[in-house]
C-alpha cells in the first residue's frame, strides 16, 4: 500500500500524545525538546521523504559548535548527549515505521558514540583519617565521616542543605512485624 503523507511535526505530536499516557512529564518534555530541535533543523518534511542523510546531517550539525534558534552560540554536544538524542529519535522513527510512514532505517548512518568514563578518585585511607583526626570538634567530623561511609561522589557533599534545623525525632521502629505495645 501507499505510504501516508504525514509531516514530521504532526508525527512527532502523535508520538508524544501516545507516550504521555505511559511516561512522566519530564520524559515527554525531553523527547519534545529533541523532536522540536530536529524538525527546526531538518524542516517539517513528509516522514516518507526523510532519509538517513537528513538524520546524519542533523547529528553532524550538533556535534560541531553551533547557534541555536534563539541565536545563542552553543558548544558541540557531548557523546552522551548524542546518544541520548539518538535514543529519543530511534523511538520516534520506530513509531513512524510501525505506522508505515517510512521504510528507511533512518539511523543507519548515525551509530552511537563511545562515551569516555572519568575514573573516580578514591584516596587511600590515611588522608581520610587525617581529615577526621584534625577536626577540632566531634561535630566537625560528621560531614566528612558521612561522606566517607556513604560514598556520595564528588558533588554529593559539595553543598549540603538542611531543610529543618530541628528535624523530628527518628522513628525507632525497625522491622516489618505488627506494632506491639
Amino acid at each position: 500500500g501507499a505510504m501516508l503523507l504525514v509531516l514530521v511535526g504532526k508525527a512527532g505530536g502523535d508520538y508524544l500524545a501516545l507516550r504521555q499516557a505511559r511516561y512522566r512529564p519530564a520524559t515527554i518534555k525531553s523527547e519534545a525538546f529533541v523532536l522540536r530541535r530536529f524538525v527546526a533543523n531538518v524542516g517539517d518534511l513528509q516522514v516518507r521523504n526523510l532519509t538517513p542523510e537528513h538524520v546524519e546531517r542533523w547529528f553532524a550539525s550538533i556535534l560541531a559548535p553551533h547557534t541555536d534558534r534563539a541565536g545563542v552560540a552553543r558548544p558541540a554536544v557531548q557523546p552522551s548527549s548524542h546518544n541520548f538524542y539518538r535514543a529519543r529519535l530511534k523511538g520516534f522513527f520506530g513509531f513512524c515505521s510501525k505506522r508505515g510512514w517510512t521504510r528507511a532505517d533512518l539511523l543507519t548512518d548515525t551509530p552511537p558514540m563511545t562515551v569516555t568514563r572519568r575514573e573516580r578518585q578514591q584516596p587511600s585511607p590515611s588522608p581520610l583519617w587525617a581529615v577526621l583526626d584534625n577536626a577540632a570538634e566531634p561535630r566537625d567530623r560528621a560531614l566528612p565521616a558521612g561522606a566517607m561511609h556513604t560514598g556520595p561522589g564528588p558533588t554529593g557533599t559539595a553543598s549540603p542543605t538542611v531543610s529543618d534545623p530541628n528535624p523530628p525525632a527518628p522513628n525507632p521502629r525497625v522491622g516489618r512485624g505488627p506494632r506491639r505495645g
